[in-house]
């Protein structure tokens, strides 16, 4: 938790890889509400890797409505609200609030 709480305020991080550390999350209680909240305040992140987690990851969907900075974003092999992947309405819903995503 700590480290996301550092990124929060990071002013030169702009590449974050976090795939395949879904073991991570289920180990330390980190939740994709992490990475949303620290999505909804970072101003540098440009690229997020959060691929391969399986986990729950509308949270992050949602902060994306509001993140203005970040262009590319992996969220393949993760579920959506008892979904078993991130589907494409979901997806569309997000990027008709955010724009400056250009690679999912």
């Amino acid at each position: 938790i700590a480290v996301i709480n550092a990124l929060e305020v990071n002013s030169t991080l702009t590449d974050l890889n976090l795939s395949m550390s879904g073991q991570l999350w289920r180990d330390t209680r980190i939740a994709p509400e992490s990475i949303a909240r620290l999505l909804k305040k970072n101003t540098t992140l440009r690229k997020i890797d959060f691929g391969w987690n399986s986990v729950d990851v509308t949270p992050i969907l949602d902060a994306l409505k509001t993140n203005q900075t970040l262009t590319e974003i992996c969220l393949g092999q993760n579920r959506l609200e008892g979904k078993e992947q991130v589907d494409g309405a979901s997806l569309l819903g997000m990027l008709e609030y955010n724009l400056n995503i250009s690679s999912i």
